[in-house]
């Protein structure tokens, strides 16, 4: 039966395994220091800004909680994401970059890192960023991730793998018929899309795939994949860099 309406899930599905994050810090009590409160609920209201796709209020807001608690991973982690989200793609690389040095179990920041390096053409940046965190990441996401940093044949592989063993789910085969598209593989594309879009949403999925198969810049894969726009990135702040910031 056709899954009509999945296709809202599944055509950005990579932004499901880069969903906004829980922060584990975010509980600070009141018996805490002040720049825990401080980045707390900064990070609160940054969490609350991205779930609305409010994204320079959720940046103004992650800043600030880096700027408190300036080696806190998960914060960074967060501010990463909102640059990410914001399409300010090389500050996303320098902030997801330090908050997975910080902490590189946080297998989101990972994802989020290697998309932000595809975005700005560090691909051979993004290929070891994945292979780094391959045994943590989804099929779906490793698979999709992969062929858009450049390896198609590898990221067709790990997908039809995942689908051959149990069928997979709207996800994987979305991911796998987005992949097909990149490899410009068509009829495979639209055999595999077809098995959960009707009709109509599955021509318009095919023109919308046909454009990201021919971008016209670096980062328009990444950006039409997460629905964002690419804009003017003066870089991080200079005060947040890793490297100046103080031990806690």
């Amino acid at each position: 039966m056709k899954t009509v309406g999945m296709i809202k899930i599944a055509a950005s599905s990579l932004v499901l395994g880069a969903a906004f994050a829980p922060i584990s810090s975010l509980n600070a009590s009141k018996e805490e220091a002040t720049p825990s409160r401080t980045a707390a609920d900064a990070a609160q209201a940054a969490t609350k800004s991205l779930q609305k796709r409010k994204f320079t209020d959720a940046i103004a807001q992650g800043e600030a909680a880096v700027a408190a608690m300036p080696r806190n991973a998960d914060y960074r982690a967060l501010l990463g994401q909102a640059y990410l989200m914001g399409g300010r793609f090389q500050s996303a690389e320098s902030m997801l970059g330090d908050a997975a040095a910080l902490d590189p179990s946080n297998v989101r920041a990972g994802l989020n890192l290697a998309l932000a390096q595809i975005a700005v053409g560090h691909q051979d940046r993004a290929l070891a960023t994945l292979d780094a965190y391959r045994e943590r990441l989804t099929p779906a996401d490793y698979g999709l991730a992969v062929a858009l940093a450049g390896d198609l044949q590898g990221g067709v592989q790990v997908l039809e793998a995942a689908v051959r063993e149990n069928g997979g789910d709207v996800k994987t085969r979305q991911n796998l018929a987005l992949t097909y598209a990149l490899a410009q593989r068509w009829n495979m594309a639209k055999v595999m899309a077809s098995q959960d879009l009707s009709a109509d949403l599955l021509n318009q999925r095919m023109t919308d795939w046909a454009e990201m198969a021919f971008p016209s810049h670096q980062a328009q894969q990444v950006a039409t994949l997460l629905k964002v726009t690419p804009v003017f990135d003066p870089g991080q702040p200079q005060q947040l860099a890793l490297n100046d910031a103080p031990a806690q």
